[in-house]
């Protein structure tokens, strides 16, 4: 009797260790932010995250190993903490924003328009180590008017990163 209880304690630990190790991870993703701080290149930012999402909830692991939150949450998220992408305080201001949300990693970017040519840096943090994935970050490089067209070879590159 003892053994058949031991055995069924044992089982049920087990499954539901393995129901939580199957929940997807929960995923943010930031406007970058524009580092030359030229007014007439801010609009990268927005375009490049929302492409971005759309990019990465096309791939199969999307909704199995990770779950992204909606634009749209996150945009609200910003207004209602009034947090604003030219703030000198945005970087510190995105983490309580992630910790509202619920989510564990977090995307996020800036990017340097000159000579007409955007340099694009992507990067995955764990939010509960505030740390980025070293091995698995991407660094991009197009014209600006070509820049939301690396969104697919910067996904791939951190596309490790999220499992």
């Amino acid at each position: 009797m003892k053994r058949l209880l031991y055995l069924s304690l044992v089982l049920t630990l087990f499954s539901a260790g393995a129901a939580i190790a199957q929940e997807p991870t929960i995923i943010a993703i930031f406007p970058l932010k524009n580092l030359g701080g030229e007014v007439i290149y801010d609009s990268l930012g927005w375009k490049y995250a929302d492409s971005l999402e759309a990019y990465l909830n096309s791939k199969a692991e999307s909704g199995k190993i990770y779950k992204m939150i909606a634009m749209d949450d996150l945009r609200d998220q910003m207004l209602a903490q009034n947090v604003d992408i030219k703030s000198p305080s945005y970087e510190t201001d995105i983490w309580k924003i992630v910790k509202l949300l619920g989510a564990k990693k977090l995307i996020w970017g800036t990017y340097l328009v000159k000579y007409d040519r955007a340099n694009v840096e992507l990067k995955v943090y764990d939010v509960r180590t505030m740390m980025y994935d070293m091995a698995n970050f991407a660094k991009v490089r197009a014209p600006y008017t070509d820049a939301v067209s690396t969104v697919t070879a910067g996904g791939d590159k951190i596309l490790p990163a999220l499992k």
